[in-house]
């Protein structure tokens, strides 16, 4: 029962109960954190959300991408300009593919996802099992160093390598040098050292 104000207008009380979708009112509604639509307020949170849930909404695209527009068909590493040019495979330029599932281009960004999706889009479950048996003995490689400075890539790795695939990480971003240089300094580490 609506009971009219002095005005003939219902009251406030009247409408306590009844909520009304923002963007009826003209307040813009906002997307959820876990999607492409979301827009941060400010800096600060446009950074956690590119680092944290961007990697992540683009892996299920990824997966979809993989499904729909290449059948499941694994590439055998041809993602990576590196290994596709090791193997004589030519490259699969898949996130530029993904990209262009996102925002309908790809001729204008990349999408950035996490490591298993590259591992899975090339060589199934194995390869998961593969890469993150990898990660882990990298991080417990650079864990392990004596070298502080090796110490102080383990941030960053896990940064790249969820926004990232780890073959280009290790190649592009030069932590196969890294990696490197770890094992050749325990290597010459003296035995009391290791």
């Amino acid at each position: 029962v609506d009971t009219p104000s002095k005005s003939g207008q219902p009251s406030s009380l009247d409408t306590l109960g009844k909520v009304e979708h923002p963007a009826s009112i003209g307040i813009p509604r906002r997307s959820p954190y876990f999607t492409m639509q979301y827009a941060p307020r400010h800096a600060l949170a446009h950074i956690a959300w590119r680092a944290l849930s961007v990697p992540v909404v683009t892996a299920a695209d990824a997966f979809r991408v993989f499904d729909q527009k290449f059948d499941g068909m694994y590439f055998l590493g041809a993602t990576s300009l590196f290994v596709a040019g090791a193997t004589g495979r030519q490259r699969v330029n898949y996130d530029a593919e993904v990209f262009a599932y996102q925002f309908s281009a790809s001729d204008i960004g990349r999408a950035n996802s996490v490591y298993f999706t590259e591992a899975y889009v090339n060589f199934g479950w194995p390869g998961i099992v593969i890469f993150s048996l990898f990660v882990g003995q990298a991080l417990r490689c650079l864990g392990r160093s004596d070298d502080d400075a090796l110490q102080a890539m383990q941030p960053l790795f896990c940064l790249c390598i969820f926004t990232a695939g780890l073959l280009g990480t290790l190649f592009s971003n030069g932590f196969a040098i890294i990696f490197a240089f770890a094992l050749l300094g325990r290597a010459g580490a003296s035995p009391a050292r290791k």
